[in-house]
């Protein structure tokens, strides 16, 4: 009826012009955000833990309880299987949770906003400790998908919600 285009952007512009009471719109005046949600805590960094070690004098003979995905040794479960009159000699070291150092102590997280030259990224991780940037964005601006922060300037923390770089009329 109106002609106007298919979209959440569309949706989203005239639902505001009808809650401010608008009659007319610029249709061509009218851009899109697109919006990139991002972790700001992961539970695989949360909940790290170094292996459950099942130790023979200095030996270490099985980890874990039951073999996780990809585990080479034997688990508990395996070794009693094999040795089970051995079982009672072992001692247990119980797994470390790993501790991974605080937000202020760390370089970037993914989903921080940057600039390099005037030019916003967003973080998308970093490599080789915290040395190095890693975005995708970076290819288009330096030609690289890695950088130095050094180079860089924070500009936003990770918020949960980030606005992408790119804008397009509608």
């Amino acid at each position: 009826m109106l002609g106007l285009l298919k979209g959440h952007a569309v949706d989203a512009l005239s639902c505001a012009a009808v809650l401010a009471n608008v009659t007319q719109v610029q249709w061509s005046e009218a851009i899109t955000i697109d919006f990139q949600q991002y972790r700001r805590h992961r539970r695989a960094r949360i909940h790290a833990q170094r292996e459950r070690n099942y130790k023979l004098g200095k030996k270490v003979m099985a980890q874990n309880r039951h073999k996780r995905c990809e585990q080479k040794t034997d688990s508990l479960e395996e070794f009693r299987r094999k040795h089970p009159n051995k079982v009672g000699q072992l001692e247990v070291q119980k797994a470390k949770r790993l501790r991974y150092p605080p937000p202020k102590d760390v370089v970037a997280r993914e989903g921080e906003l940057w600039s390099y030259k005037g030019k916003r990224f967003v973080c998308h991780g970093t490599q080789n400790e915290g040395r190095y940037l890693y975005s995708p964005d970076l290819q288009e601006l330096c030609g690289r998908k890695y950088i130095s922060p050094k180079e860089c300037v924070r500009i936003l923390h990770n918020e949960g919600i980030v606005v992408k770089n790119k804008s397009e009329k509608l």
